[in-house]
This record gives structure tokens, sequence and C-alpha cells, in this order.
């Protein structure tokens, strides 16, 4: 946040709503926060595709669903593809002018799934985080070596993680 009174945006971004490790964390995480800011903090999810976690996320924070409905099952077969090491790029044809009217003042990516789609809606002046819960050649698959992953990587602020091996 850029202020010191409490006062502020938080947009959150995650890959899904599914009951897996990195959505279940981003639910508690939402639950924490909402319990924890003041009246003047504004927290907001964006899911680039649904689940059953939704309806958790909607108690907690005001959400957004991109990718629902009719381009659901693409959502599953891009994630099935990248599970098996398909050369399939995170986040590509999402709408991230969807966002820009409502610009926040920080952006959390909860995964490394959800980072191009997070730095696109981050804009400039915005404050970046990524919370990276890929392991091994999980990373390596969601956001490929190249020119790509280190202009991502470059554009974060911070990183949250469990350790160095993440």
């Amino acid at each position: 946040m850029t202020s010191t009174d409490g006062s502020g945006s938080v947009l959150f971004v995650g890959h899904d709503a599914s009951r897996t490790g990195a959505p279940i964390l981003l639910a508690s995480a939402l639950r924490w926060a909402t319990r924890q800011q003041s009246d003047r903090m504004d927290l907001r999810l964006v899911l680039l595709d649904g689940g059953p976690l939704i309806d958790d996320y909607r108690r907690s924070v005001p959400t957004r669903l991109l990718h629902g409905g009719v381009n659901a099952p693409l959502g599953r077969l891009g994630a099935a593809a990248r599970s098996v090491g398909l050369p399939v790029r995170a986040g590509e044809g999402t709408h991230g002018w969807v966002l820009r009217p409502s610009r926040a003042d920080v952006v959390v990516a909860n995964t490394l799934v959800s980072l191009p789609f997070s730095a696109r809606v981050a804009g400039r002046g915005t404050r970046l985080v990524c919370h990276v819960h890929e392991l091994d050649g999980v990373a390596d698959r969601v956001l490929p070596e190249g020119s790509r992953r280190t202009a991502l990587v470059g554009r974060v602020d911070r990183f949250i993680a469990a350790g160095a091996p993440v």
C-alpha cells in the first residue's frame, strides 16, 4: 500500500479456486486479511479460472471470475496441458483491460501461473508481489526460462516463499 494510515487497495490474483495447496492457502490468507483490514482498505480478488472454493473466496472479498462458463473447459484443457509439460503459456488471452479502471496500490500474484496476468494489471507505480508455491520443474513448466520470465521476475517488487528451495 502507498499510505501509512491503513488505506489503500490490494488486488489478489489466483489461478483458480480448486481444492489444492495454493488456492487453499489463498482462501486462508483472504480470511485473515479481511479480519485485519481497516475500513479504508479495499481488498479484491480476480480468479483466472473457477473451482469449488469460489464461494469461500466470495464470502471474504469481492471476487471476479475471468474464465468461467463457456471458457472453463478451455482453462481446464490449458491447465492439463501445462501439467504434463506442454508449452501453454499461463495467463495468455486473459483480458487485463477489465481491471484497469480500478487499479490497485498492490497486486499480489498468488502463484507463478497468475504472475503474467498480475503484471499486466499492475501497471506502473503499482507494487507487485508474487507468492511462489511452485517447486522443482513445475516453475519451469508454467513460466519457462527465457526473456519473458526474466522480464516478469524483474517486475516483481517482493516475493513470498516458504524457503530457499522454492
